[in-house]
C-alpha cells in the first residue's frame, strides 16, 4: 500500500516493522477486546479441564486437525491476534513533514498536522 501525503511525498507500507507505521487500539475497542479475551480464557481453561477442547475448537470453527495437534499457547495467540487485529486501525507519520495519518471505522484516512511541521517519530520506540 502507498498513499501521497498532503506535502506530496509518498508513504509505503510495503513491509514489517516500518518505524513510521503503528497499529492501534482506541480505548472503547480494547475495553471490548479485554471483556472478550476473559471471557474466552475462561471458557478455554474449561474446555481443557474437561476434556472438551475439541468442542470448543469446534464452536469457533477451529475443529480441524490442524488446530487440534497445536499447542494451547499457539491457540492462544491465534484468537487473541485475530479479536486485536479486527478491532484495531492502522497509524502513519509522514517523514517528510511529520503529518499523521489515522484510519477511522470505515478505514477512511484523515491527517492531523503536528504544530512543529516536522516529524517527531511517535512509533518508532522498543
Amino acid at each position: 500500500m502507498k498513499f501521497s501525503c498532503d506535502c506530496n511525498f509518498v508513504v509505503r507500507d510495503q513491509r514489517n516493522r516500518l518505524p513510521y507505521k503503528a497499529t492501534y487500539l482506541s480505548d472503547k475497542a480494547g475495553e471490548r477486546v479485554g471483556d472478550w479475551l476473559l471471557s474466552e480464557l475462561d471458557s478455554y481453561v474449561a474446555a481443557v479441564r474437561s476434556g472438551a477442547i475439541r468442542e470448543w475448537l469446534e464452536q469457533r470453527g477451529l475443529g480441524d486437525e490442524f488446530w487440534l495437534g497445536q499447542t494451547d499457547g499457539v491457540r492462544i495467540n491465534d484468537l487473541i491476534l485475530s479479536k486485536a487485529e479486527a478491532q484495531s486501525r492502522t497509524a502513519y507519520e509522514c517523514e517528510a513533514c511529520g503529518r499523521l495519518w489515522l484510519e477511522d471505522e470505515h478505514q477512511r484516512q484523515f491527517s492531523y498536522r503536528p504544530a512543529n511541521d516536522e516529524p517527531n517519530n511517535p512509533f518508532d520506540w522498543d
